[in-house]
């Protein structure tokens, strides 16, 4: 919960009027999360009659990974039936935004879905293990998607492939929620992928998104702003190792915030 408020926090640094919807899949309303506008915090008894989301409920266990996972392209259709959420984007708690976002929505004016690559290593030859990776867990995060009020037909669809197998099999050619968003780009049309490499710079992009200071500011292969930061604990280790050095004052902000959202929900709790 204390990454879902860094998270908003972020997110309305750079857009005041921005909504976060976080589905807590292991609570109730009883459990009276935080107050805070603009976050809204839903539960499965307010959306189970939904979709396949009691089908997705009855199959994975309560409060697993899988269940959480299943259930991004259901709750992305869940915050599209209101009727001001033009375009929604799924995002990780983990993720943090330190620069303006507004071009991601342009992306979703001519297309319905957009998808956010890893960016992994391309070239075999450099590094064959993080480059097999790719075929493993997939091309793209499903750390961030985004859709628009006419991507019913792929969410559905995300939805439906969800609810039939959500695990790590890699003998089946199966990564949870992430690996079915390959198959985007040949089923349906209107699918963007984003090209701004300052977008999910994370722990498993270094190489292919390098980083390096410019007049003073981190740079993205030379030229692009860092737009969000997908802020896992690999990469956060590797920052405090030494390995992703110009990264380390956004990861000192990141903790700041983490530790801020912290105490504000220890002040809540001490109040109950």
């Amino acid at each position: 919960m204390f990454r879902v408020i860094a998270l908003f926090n972020s997110i309305r640094k750079f857009k005041k009027s921005a909504e976060l919807y976080c589905l807590i899949v292991d609570g109730t309303e009883s459990d009276s999360p935080p107050i805070i506008a603009g976050l809204i915090w839903i539960f499965p008894e307010q959306i189970k009659h939904e979709f396949r989301i009691a089908e997705i409920f009855q199959k994975y266990a309560p409060a697993s990974d899988p269940l959480r996972w299943a259930l991004k392209p259901s709750l992305m259709m869940h915050v599209q039936k209101r009727e001001h959420c033009q375009n929604v984007f799924y995002c990780d708690s983990d993720l943090y935004f330190v620069s303006n976002f507004d071009f991601l929505d342009k992306y979703l004016t001519e297309n319905r879905i957009l998808l956010s690559p890893h960016n992994r290593i391309s070239d075999p030859e450099v590094d064959a293990p993080w480059f097999t990776t790719n075929f493993k867990d997939g091309i793209f995060n499903g750390g961030f998607v985004g859709a628009n009020k006419n991507a019913v037909s792929e969410l559905k669809w995300w939805e439906k492939a969800t609810a039939f197998a959500c695990e790590i099999n890699f003998a089946e050619g199966r990564y949870v929620d992430q690996k079915y968003l390959d198959m985007m780009p040949a089923l349906f049309e209107k699918i963007a992928i984003v090209r701004h490499p300052g977008c999910n710079v994370a722990y498993w992009n270094r190489h292919e998104c390098v980083r390096s200071k410019k007049n003073g500011e981190i740079r993205i292969n030379e030229n692009w702003p860092i737009v969000f930061i997908h802020f896992t604990n690999d990469l956060m280790q590797a920052i405090d190792k030494g390995d992703d050095p110009l990264l380390a004052d956004y990861l000192h902000e990141y903790r700041v915030q983490i530790h801020l959202a912290n105490k504000s929900l220890s002040l809540i709790s001490a109040d109950k």
